[in-house]
Order: structure tokens, then sequence, then C-alpha cells
């Protein structure tokens, strides 16, 4: 009768295992003659090199030596002026994105305010204030533009007779109130707001280099 033949996966598991010792220890075993291999090499090179500078100082005029030191001085200068001038591009980049990062979630909170019910309360109460001066009698508010007709309910409101005009310049939310003749201006916009906020933190944080 004829046997059944043996298939690769009925190889017994711990001859597996035998086979995948061994090749783990041929392979440790040629990482070692490697790194013998290379470490000779290295220490063969570098006694090469080390003899030949002894035999290249002792071969060298005096007044050669002194114009190669100047040499190597003026390039480690260099060289450290350059590595210094990298790591504060590098720190104040880095300073950039994290200010960055910090700003952008204070946008997002101001955004989150402009659609809330507390943001129209608290232009009005400004508006009101200011109503109060006796320096401004017509004046003009600029506004976001889709915020034209807000703001004019709130005059409507209070009964004030500025006049609301849309302003590119506004983003976030807001008011520049300009008095008649441009004698007056008053920016109580939310950008420059958070952009006077940047300012500050950039002129009194500790990320100062």
């Amino acid at each position: 009768s004829v046997k059944p033949s043996v298939s690769r996966s009925e190889v017994n598991p711990l001859e597996k295992e035998q086979v995948v010792q061994r090749l783990i220890s041929d392979i440790e075993t040629q990482t070692k003659e490697s790194l013998r291999t290379l470490r000779w090499d290295a220490e063969k090179q570098r006694e090469t090199i080390l003899s030949s500078i002894r035999q290249k100082a002792k071969e060298e005029a005096t007044l050669y030596k002194e114009q190669e030191l100047v040499d190597l001085r003026r390039n480690l200068i260099q060289n450290e002026s350059q590595a210094k001038w990298k790591i504060k591009h590098d720190l104040l980049k880095r300073r950039a994105e994290l200010v960055d990062g910090l700003f952008e979630d204070v946008r997002l909170d101001l955004l989150s305010f402009v659609t809330s019910t507390e943001y129209e309360v608290v232009f009005t109460k400004s508006l009101l204030k200011l109503s109060q001066r006796d320096d401004i009698n017509q004046a003009t508010l600029l506004v976001k533009i889709d915020e034209i007709e807000l703001f004019e309910a709130i005059l409507r409101a209070l009964q004030l007779p500025y006049k609301v005009m849309g302003s590119e310049w506004i983003r976030l939310g807001g008011y520049i109130l300009v008095s008649e003749n441009n004698r007056l201006e008053i920016d109580n916009s939310l950008d420059t707001q958070l952009q006077s906020h940047r300012e500050w933190f950039f002129n009194h944080s500790k990320l100062v280099l």
C-alpha cells in the first residue's frame, strides 16, 4: 500500500521552533562577526588618519600651521554661528506654531460666542453706553457683512440714528464706530481684540528668545 505524503503544514511544531532558533542563532553570529569587522576597520582607519596627521604636522612649516589654525578658528566660528541661527530659527518656528494653535482655539471660541444670544446682549449694552457720550451724535457702524440686519435692529431698539455699513475687515464680529467727519473711531470688533491679545501675548509671555 502507498503511504500518504506529509504536507508542510503537518511538520512538527517543535521542529519549526528548532529551525527558527537556529536561524536566530546564525543571524546573531553573523551580526557579531560583522560588528567585530567594522570595529577593526574603524580602528585601522583611525590609526591611519592619526599617523597621517602626525606625519603632516612634522612636515609643515610653522607659518603654514599658523594659517591652518586661523582657518580652523574661522570655520569653527562660522559653523557655530550657523548652528545658533538654525536653533533660533527652529525655536521661533515652534513658538509661532504654539501661538497659532493657541489663538486658533480662541478664534473658534469667539465664533461660538457670536452665534450665542449673549453676543447680541453684550453689544447692545456696548452701544447703549456709547450713546451716552456727548461727543457722538451722528456716526457710522462698520460691522460684519452678514450682521448688518442684526445691528440695524439693535440701533432701532436703542433709537440711535447711526448708519450701518458692512466691512470686509471684520470677519469675527463686533463693530467699529466712526463718528461724523471721521473725528472719532472706536474699535470694538472681535478681530481687533483677538489681534491685541495676540500681540500682548508675544510681548509678555515667557516664549521670548
